[in-house]
Formats: structure tokens, sequence, C-alpha cells
């Protein structure tokens, strides 16, 4: 029987380390590399998990069809998205810094700031008088596409989209599906999914495009 001067058995220096392991794994699968500190961090953890072979069955969790890849693939990839900030200015280099060899910057479109018109006035009048009901979706479709974007910014858009079937996207939104439990995290899981389906139609609609010559 244990007293009162009974010392506390420590908890287990395994297990301890394997939560912290595990909880940063998953803080890499849903963050966006967007300093120094974040991109080291992101590199430990990937050298830790090692190379991933790809297969119908995998269960790691990420917002797209998982794809396999090296260490090296994951190292390459953040060090490409430290040049990409430091290059549109977000990040400030470090002194003697220089981009990974053949890296070559992602053109931002240019967009011109052009006059109010009477029209956008009208638009903003009519959402304005929108009842709850449609303007919580305008709400929805707003988030659904930020989603897109930020997948977009960190998967390469359509030439990483249009390397998957249809197979795969279903397979990876079900495995955002079967994350639905957690009631805390349920809205921006379904804002994922949302935008992984938009992802998928508009890779399908590329495709049949090519498929008939169209551009």
């Amino acid at each position: 029987m244990k007293t009162e001067d009974s010392p506390i058995p420590p908890a287990s220096t395994t297990a301890v380390e394997a939560a912290i392991v595990a909880a940063a794994i998953d803080w890499a699968s849903e963050r966006t590399i967007n300093d120094w500190d974040e991109a080291e961090l992101a590199k430990a953890i990937a050298a830790h998990d090692g190379g991933w072979p790809g297969c119908e069955e995998c269960d790691h969790d990420c917002d797209e069809p998982c794809m396999p890849h090296t260490v090296a693939d994951v190292h390459a990839a953040i060090d490409s998205r430290i040049a990409q900030l430091v290059h549109d200015g977000k990040l400030h280099a470090h002194i003697g810094y220089t981009p990974p060899a053949g890296w070559k910057p992602v053109a931002m479109p240019r967009t011109r700031r052009r006059a109010v018109t009477i029209d956008d006035e009208l638009t903003t009048s009519f959402c304005d008088t929108l009842d709850r009901t449609r303007s919580g979706r305008l709400m929805a479709f707003r988030d659904v596409s930020a989603e897109r974007n930020r997948q977009d910014e960190q998967w390469g858009g359509t030439q990483h989209d249009d390397q998957h079937n249809a197979v795969e996207w279903v397979n990876c939104i079900s495995k955002q599906l079967h994350r639905l439990c957690n009631k805390a995290e349920r809205r921006d899981r379904l804002v994922k999914i949302a935008a992984l389906a938009i992802a998928a139609i508009e890779s399908g609609d590329r495709l049949e495009a090519s498929s008939k010559g169209g551009a």
C-alpha cells in the first residue's frame, strides 16, 4: 500500500517523447511554413518521420492525396517555400543566404485596382440585405475559396493536382471525413473537404479539356 510519503512514479520518458513527436507531426501536416524556425522544425520532423512510400490504404493525415516522397523531397519543398517568402519580401534573408540551386520564383498574378462602380455599390447593398441563410452561404463560399488558395500555395496548384486520379481524390476526402468527430474542428474540416472537392472538379475539368484538345 502506498503512503503519503511514497514517491509518485514519473511518466514514462518514452511515452512523453512519443506524444511530443505525434503532436509535432500533426502540426507539420496542417502547417504552411512562414518563417525560419518553422522551417527548421518541419525539417527535423521530416527527418524523424522518414520518407513515405505511398499506398492506397495510407493513413498519413494530409490535405491532399498522399504521394511517395523522401526526406530530401520534403526538405527541398521547405527550402523552396522559404526562398519564395524571401523573394516576395515576406521573410528577411540571413546574411549570405542564397536560394536553392535551380530554384525559380513563382510569379504572383498581378491585379489592378479599379474604381468603385455603381455595380459594386449595388452588389454591396444586395449582400447587406440578404437573409441570414444566403449571407451565411456567401461566408462559407468565401472560406472555401480561401482554403483552395491556401492549398494551391502549399502544394503547387494545377501541376500537383493533375497528377491525381479520381480514386486518389476520393481517398483523400474520405480521410478528412473520418476526422469530423472533433466538434471543435468540424467547420474547418468541412471547409477543407469542400475545397478538396472543388480541386478535384477543377482538375477533372482540365484533364477532360486537355483530352479534347482544349486549352
